[in-house]
Formats: structure tokens, C-alpha cells, sequence
């Protein structure tokens, strides 16, 4: 993962009218996960928010859309006063245990020298500065919390299909993007959902559910145990395939 440091007066204000979660009421060493959506609620990058001592913030994204995060916000930037910095530091992801994690709704984080290190919203794993890569293990977790990747949308993929709503403050008010998700949630629903299954048997990048072919969006393999994140059509994301058992879904 990439590290992008933003500072200034007009940092926590921009951050928070452009990106789709609360970021004016976050305190230092606070963070919470965050989206970069287009207006029409298509999906540019997925990050890690991390609230910083005064007026600086960084934000930790998957290397896959780094560069559409730095260029989405680049785009939105005007007049306000505030800096971006593209870090070298290095970012991974790493096994953290219970006594480390620091519960609640929000990321805490904790200082190493001059390392950082915070909580991932899958259960088990932290984000560290100062680390490398990312654990095989983490994606077979990720998957039974639901927690989307860059392999499971596109930038032709709307947040609510890619599995975003719980990354979305639908009090905030006004981001790039609201108008769609609101009208989605309040007058119908997404065309597509994405659902965490789990089975004894190897899984392949299509799935036959139920007589409709669906993509497999993400797969791990652990002790026998084969999970997927699947994106289904509505009405169809209920009637789970024989075999496979349903983990987790925002619907």
C-alpha cells in the first residue's frame, strides 16, 4: 500500500466535502476506511484515513488505485490551502492481536518510534508503517468481514455493487456521488450486490448460481475452507448455490 500525506488549514474541509465518509470531526489518531467516488457513484480509489497531529492527514490506498486517488483529489483541489505529499515510506499489512487492537468506531493507533501502526476494519490485522506486503491469510479474513479490495470493482463498478455501503456517512451531507447513492437506497436498490460465501471445494473465477453466471470477484484458500466475494444480481442474492454458506452481506 501507498502512503499520501495532506496538510493545511483547508485539509480536514476538503477531505470532507470530496470523499464519502466524516472527516471534520475526527481527533488525532482517529481514522476511519474512505472512498474517492465519480458523480455518479462510480468508484476511483478506496483508502485508509488516518487523522495526524494539526492540520495533516494521511491516507494509506492499495497501490491499484494510488494513482487515481492522488489524481481524483488533484481534480477537486482549487483554491484551498493545503499541500499533497506522496510518502516513500513503506505500508503493509501485518497479524496484530486482540490486546493490540483498540475497539470502537474508529481506528486508534499507536506510535513506535517513528512508526505508525492502526486498525484494519477486518478483525485480526493492522495497517504499519515500516511493514511490507500483504499476508496471504488477510484476504481469507477480509472476505468472511466483507471487506471489499481493489480486485473486486473497477472504476466502472458504483460504491453500493462494490460492496462500499458501510465505508459511506450518509449524514455527512453533500460528496461527490451522494445524489446516486441516496436515490439508489431511497427508491430501489443496486442492480448488484456483493455477498461473502464460503465452501468446501475450490471455487473458480465464475460461479453457476442458481442457473446465472456470476463473477467471483475475490478467492482465498485456507485449511480446506474455499471463500469468495460474489457480486449477484438482487434478486437472486438470497438463494445461495448448494454447498456454499453465506457469511456476510450488507442486504
Amino acid at each position: 500500500m501507498k502512503l499520501t500525506e495532506i496538510k493545511g488549514r483547508d485539509a480536514a474541509d476538503f477531505l470532507h466535502r470530496v470523499t464519502a465518509g466524516t472527516v471534520k470531526s475526527l481527533k488525532e489518531g482517529e481514522g476511519r476506511p474512505g472512498l474517492l467516488l465519480t458523480g455518479q457513484s462510480k468508484m476511483i480509489a478506496q483508502f485508509e484515513l488516518l487523522k495526524l497531529a494539526g492540520d495533516r492527514f494521511l491516507l494509506a490506498s492499495p497501490a491499484a488505485c494510488t494513482d487515481a486517488l492522488r489524481n481524483g483529489l488533484e481534480a477537486l483541489h482549487f483554491s484551498e490551502s493545503l499541500d499533497f505529499f506522496p510518502l516513500d515510506r513503506t505500508l503493509g499489512l501485518r497479524p496484530c492481536s486482540g490486546a493490540q487492537r483498540v475497539e470502537g468506531e474508529s481506528f486508534g493507533f499507536y506510535r513506535q518510534g517513528e512508526e505508525l501502526s492502526w486498525n484494519c476494519a477486518v478483525p485480526g490485522f493492522s495497517f504499519a508503517t515500516g511493514t511490507e506486503g500483504i499476508p496471504a491469510e488477510f484476504h481469507f479474513a477480509r472476505i468472511g468481514a466483507l471487506y471489499p479490495w481493489t480486485s473486486d470493482w473497477t472504476d466502472a463498478t458504483p460504491a453500493l455493487e462494490a460492496g462500499m455501503l458501510p465505508m459511506i456517512d450518509r449524514f455527512k451531507g453533500c460528496y461527490p456521488g451522494q445524489e446516486v447513492v441516496e436515490l439508489s437506497l431511497n427508491v430501489g436498490h443496486p442492480v448488484r450486490v456483493l455477498v461473502a460465501v464460503e465452501c468446501g471445494a475450490a471455487i473458480g473465477e465464475k460461479l453457476d448460481w442458481n442457473g446465472t453466471e456470476v463473477p467471483a470477484t475475490s478467492r482465498a484458500e485456507r485449511e480446506g475452507k474455499h471463500r469468495a466475494l460474489v457480486r449477484v444480481p438482487w434478486k437472486l442474492k438470497d438463494f445461495l448455490p448448494a454447498g456454499f454458506t453465506r457469511l456476510k452481506a450488507h442486504w
